[in-house]
């Protein structure tokens, strides 16, 4: 998944310290002050009165301290609570900033100020931080997606192979040292500094997505300085990142063709036939592009991968999207390719080939074969079993495979022993994190609440509301729904 973040000025009494490469770096947050934006915000004058914003400057290696430091935008919104408790959330990604997410969903995050201090902060290498794991320019960028959703012929395979070194070439270039250092146990050791700094003893935490993963690593990590923990669409910590892609690729193909089994009941769809014939006109549509790609007046190209991430970024949101998929179908198949084009080239897409941030961590913390050779042997078994976007999927592994920096991790169970109650939630029917991914940790982690919500799309507590509500009377007040594994009624 990729996003774009805002630049934020963070205000504080006093500046990050200078570098200096013999000096012991030392943990440090900055006094707090306020937020200001660079970028177009709902106030006018760029100023959020309410929220604080400040910096930590973290060490590079927790182990060897040689002076190398990130420096970290951190934000919270004041609790109204005599004695608050600290809740500290994380959106997701990896690759998202959270300073950004908390500004644009503090009216959500404000309603649990009455018990909580909220805290967000933009994980090292990502948004604000300093430096910012940003590799590609937009010429790059747009190569990558530019290309077939699957390679097919030589020239195309050997294009991908090429693409995909350059961006694990161009981030150890830019950022060298600093390339193997952003995993995601640091940003949890981050994170836990934060906790010591504000002076608090234990922490809640509220995670979606790739956040589930960073959650269960610090409450197995640190696991007596936390209490409630919530992970919302949870990522498997003892898959491998062929069996993440994988997995994906089948909660893609369930995803698009609950669409458009939907959509053929819908009377503005453009698809016609049966399900399974339905299916064959959308990844026909994506072969078209794959063979001649088109070409709009400004000279940008709308490429089977691009229609592809269009399709994909759909599934995340189906009340939004799915309405939003039938029109840019209906376009296709009419052959209006301009107004499949402004869709296709959304700054919303949630599916982003080129996403160095995204990259960065998952490549660490998620091994591969590491062999070039890898994503070309698995996309035909892959495709055969989800058509839709198995053989991308499978590509999508070669970044990964010609890494420059090895593997932080190997996959393994977080069971979390010792930390606080751990309530997770998915939908059946998420495009992103399957639900057995989260039955998966579930079983890991004994201490834990798992919550069904009948629901297709991304993040349990936005598709279904019997979610939600768990997951707000869980924080506010310790409360669990009737466990161990509890499934919710749909939405009427």
């Amino acid at each position: 998944m990729g996003f774009a973040v805002s630049a934020i000025v963070l205000i504080a009494a006093c500046s990050a310290p200078a570098h200096d490469p013999q000096a012991k770096p030392a943990v440090r947050l900055a006094p707090w002050g306020p937020c200001i934006m660079t970028e177009s915000m709902p106030d006018s004058n760029g100023a959020h009165p309410g929220v604080d914003c400040s910096t930590l400057t973290v060490p590079f290696d927790y182990a060897q301290a040689d002076g190398h430091t990130f420096t970290i935008p951190v934000i919270r919104i004041p609790s109204k609570a005599a004695k608050p408790r600290l809740l500290m959330t994380n959106p997701g990604g990896p690759g998202i900033g959270g300073v950004h997410d908390l500004l644009s969903a503090r009216e959500y995050f404000e309603k649990l100020t009455d018990t909580y201090t909220v805290v967000s902060f933009d994980p090292r290498g990502v948004g604000g931080s300093v430096p910012a794991v940003q590799c590609l320019d937009g010429q790059q960028r747009q190569a990558i997606f530019d290309q077939p959703s699957v390679p097919t012929g030589q020239a195309d395979i050997e294009r991908a192979k090429e693409l995909a070194a350059g961006i694990g070439e161009s981030c150890l270039r830019q950022f060298g040292d600093a390339l193997k250092h952003v995993g995601t146990a640091n940003v949890a050791r981050d994170m836990n500094e934060i906790r010591k700094a504000m002076g608090f003893d234990k922490i809640d935490y509220l995670g979606y997505s790739y956040g589930t993963f960073l959650g269960a690593t610090y409450a197995d990590m640190f696991p007596g300085t936390t209490d409630r923990i919530v992970l919302d669409s949870v990522m498997d910590p003892t898959l491998d990142y062929p069996m993440v892609r994988l997995g994906q690729a089948q909660g893609m193909q369930r995803s698009v063709t609950a669409f458009v089994e939907d959509c053929l009941r819908q009377p503005d769809c453009p698809l016609t036939g049966t399900a399974d014939q339905a299916l064959q006109q959308i990844s026909g549509i994506i072969a078209q592009l794959d063979g001649k790609p088109y070409i709009g007046a400004n000279g940008q190209t709308l490429s089977g991968a691009r229609m592809l991430a269009l399709v994909e970024s759909s599934q995340y949101s189906p009340k939004s999207g799915w309405p939003s998929l039938r029109a840019t179908l209906r376009h296709a198949i009419a052959g209006q390719w301009p107004a499949v084009m402004d869709a296709a080239y959304s700054p919303d897409l949630m599916v982003n080939p080129a996403d160095s941030e995204y990259l960065s961590v998952v490549c660490i913390d998620f091994p591969t074969a590491r062999d070039p050779g890898e994503p070309q042997r698995l996309a035909p078994t892959w495709a055969a079993e989800s058509p839709i976007s198995g053989g991308n999927r499978a590509w999508s592994l070669a970044p990964c495979d010609m890494w420059p920096v090895s593997p932080v991790r190997r996959p393994g169970p977080t069971p979390a022993e010792g930390a606080g109650p751990v309530l997770i939630l998915n939908t059946t029917g998420d495009p992103a994190t399957p639900l057995s991914w989260a039955q998966s940790l579930h079983g890991q982690i004994k201490n834990s609440t798992l919550v069904v919500a009948p629901a297709e799309g991304h993040i349990a507590s936005s598709q279904n509301g019997c979610a939600e509500g768990a997951l707000t009377a869980f924080l506010k007040d310790g409360t669990l729904p009737p466990g161990p594994v509890f499934t919710c009624p749909p939405d009427t």
